[in-house]
Formats: structure tokens, sequence, C-alpha cells
């Protein structure tokens, strides 16, 4: 049986070998193949990118018609209390209106009721004596 450091030193051996042997198979081959090779990992390296463009584009148009949606539905809302307001605001002018025409009927009722107390007073004044 090996020893563990043959052991270790035989599997040293064989990966050196396989790289030599890799090595000589690379410079074995020739230039034609190793540019093809190339054309192959750019064409295929071209189109892994196109999908890449593609699927970030798919990705990025979904994200925009959410938000898009979104910001509709929020101009809507924003449109619809805008004519709220404006309701609530043309009611609270004519109910200040009212208001003012009301006190101002007030003080003509509390300026005839003085004089009508006044009034009163000298009639009375003038059955009593």
């Amino acid at each position: 049986m090996l020893k563990p450091a043959l052991k270790t030193e035989t599997k040293q051996a064989k990966k050196t070998e396989t790289a030599v042997s890799t090595a000589s198979e690379v410079a074995g081959t020739d230039m034609a193949s190793i540019i093809s090779l190339l054309e192959e990992h750019r064409a295929s390296s071209e189109l892994a990118q196109r999908e890449h463009r593609a699927s970030i584009s798919a990705d990025f148009k979904a994200a925009f018609a959410v938000l898009e949606a979104k910001l509709n539905q929020t101009q809507t809302t924003v449109a619809e209390h805008g004519e709220q307001i404006d309701s609530l605001e043309t009611n609270a002018n004519l109910q200040d209106q009212r208001l003012r025409i009301l006190e101002e009927k007030c003080a003509v009722l509390a300026d005839s009721n003085a004089k009508l107390r006044l009034a009163t007073r000298s009639l009375k004044y003038v059955f009593v004596t």
C-alpha cells in the first residue's frame, strides 16, 4: 500500500502530466480553431447581452406601467380633492354671506326693539299719568 505522502506526490504528478498534455494540445491546435472559438464565444456573449438587455427593458417597462397607473390614480384623487375643496370654499363663502345678512338683520331688529321699548315706556308713562 502507498504511503499518504507518496499518494500526494502521485496525484501531483498526474495533475502536472495532465496540464502538460493539455498545454501541448492547445499549442498543437492551429490559429484558425482558436479564432473560431473566440468568434463563437463573442457571438454567444453578444446574444446573452441582447437577451439580458431585453429582459431588463421588459422589467423597466412593467415597472413604469405600474408607476404610471399609480400616478394616474394619484392625479385623479388630487383632482377630486381639489374639486371638493372648491365646493367647500364656495359653500363657506355662501354661509359667510348668509351670516352677514343675518347679523345685519339682527342689528336692525335690535335697533327696532330698542325704539319700540322706548315707545312702550313712553306710552305707559302717558297712560299712567
